[in-house]
């Protein structure tokens, strides 16, 4: 592989690029362990709330509660449960993982993602084989802003001095 002088920094995204997601399975065990249907839990997803917890402006347990909330009333999902859960979101690394490794060898690779901190620091540091690879990242939550807003990605290049 040449090295293209012009390209200082390659951005790698998380989900559904380095590591494959599996929502199905999430919502398959909130509704196994609330016993709530399945297809009520995947219509009671707080899509608003969710977008505020990847900003980074809500804290771990009021994103359990929002998602407890958004299910039937007297619901008996309880926190432990419900992390269990979040944690099936992620599944095993995708073959882009192999690219990175190549990439690596001439370029800088930062992460560019629209995620959390309990996936970042429960689920993903020390966990994965990209997680090791990568220069330094730029989380959603730690910036404010998600993709695709003009912002992050300013604030990604600047960071990375691009």
């Amino acid at each position: 592989m040449v090295k293209n002088k012009l390209i200082k920094v390659i951005f790698f995204d998380i989900g559904n690029v380095l590591l494959r997601i599996h929502p199905e399975r999430m919502i398959s065990e909130i509704s196994t362990c609330a016993d709530i249907p399945y297809d009520v839990v995947e219509n009671a997803f707080p899509y608003d709330a969710h977008d505020t917890y990847e900003r980074g402006k809500m804290t771990d347990y009021d994103w359990y509660i929002s998602c407890k909330n958004a299910l039937p009333i007297n619901n008996s999902l309880t926190e432990n449960q419900f992390w269990k859960s979040w944690s099936m979101l992620l599944g095993n690394e995708t073959d882009v993982v192999d690219i990175l490794i190549k990439l690596k060898k001439n370029y800088k690779i930062w992460l560019l993602s629209n995620t959390n901190p309990m996936h970042i620091k429960n689920e993903i540091e020390g966990k994965y084989v990209f997680q090791k690879l990568v220069d330094d990242a730029i989380y959603s939550y730690d910036v404010g802003y998600r993709k695709p807003e003009k912002e992050i990605y300013q604030i990604a290049c600047d960071h990375a001095k691009v």
